[in-house]
Formats: C-alpha cells, structure tokens, sequence
C-alpha cells in the first residue's frame, strides 16, 4: 500500500471527495464522506459564493449553502420592505414635501406608509 501510494493522506483512488491513508496492515483506509452531499455542496457555492448572498427568490431575504448543498435562507417578511422601497422610489428618502398640502411635510416610515407633520395650513395667510 504505502509502496503504491506513499506515506500520508492522499485522494481516494475511488472518489474524489475522500481521503485515504494505508493503515499498519497495509490496507487502506480511507474516510466516508457522501460524495453526492460534497459535489451539491460545490455546486451550490459554484453558483452563489460561499457565505452570505441575497436570495435568488425576493429582495429582503439573504441565504448561504449549507452542507448538503441546498439553500438557508432567512424568512422575513418581504412586505414591509417592499413596501418601504416602493414609498422611497415614488417619493424619496428623507423629508419631502406633502402631497396632500402645500405647508407639510411627509417621509416614508419603516412600515412603507408616510409619515406627516400637521401643521395648520391657514396660518399667516396675508391678504
């Protein structure tokens, strides 16, 4: 054994996802790794990259392959946010003016609806 293949671990003559090592008797031995759980494990980090990475599936959510090759991905709730976003596109980030009045001021809250200063409108008209 150690005549065919050396001292040390070396890559399993049967697979490639197992270490071999010959053993006093001269046998080898070698571990059990499943190697289809290996190659979707490869496959799957091939795809996304190891750790963390947006869902393939929404917006809110991030994932990371884990060892049997499949996907684990964190499961929050995608309405709110999309609903955040959807109010910054229309109407931006920050304070802006109201749409419903001319001397208020609105910003989008956390939940995607606005939020509003409510000021008298009638104040100081000067005619």
């Amino acid at each position: 054994c150690c005549k065919k293949y050396g001292k040390g671990s070396f890559k399993s003559p049967n697979d490639s996802c197992n270490t071999c090592k010959c053993n006093q008797n001269g046998d080898l031995d070698c571990t059990k790794n499943d190697c289809n759980k290996k190659n979707k494990y490869d496959e799957c980090c091939k795809k996304y990259g190891k750790g963390s990475f947006k869902s393939p599936n929404d917006s809110c959510n991030t994932c990371k392959c884990n060892q049997n090759g499949d996907l684990d991905c964190s499961k929050n709730s995608c309405n709110k946010k999309n609903k955040y976003d959807e109010c910054c596109n229309k109407y931006g980030k920050g304070n802006f003016k109201s749409p419903y009045d001319s001397c208020n001021t609105c910003k989008c809250n956390q939940n995607g609806d606005l939020d509003c200063s409510k000021n008298s409108c009638n104040k100081g008209s000067k005619y």
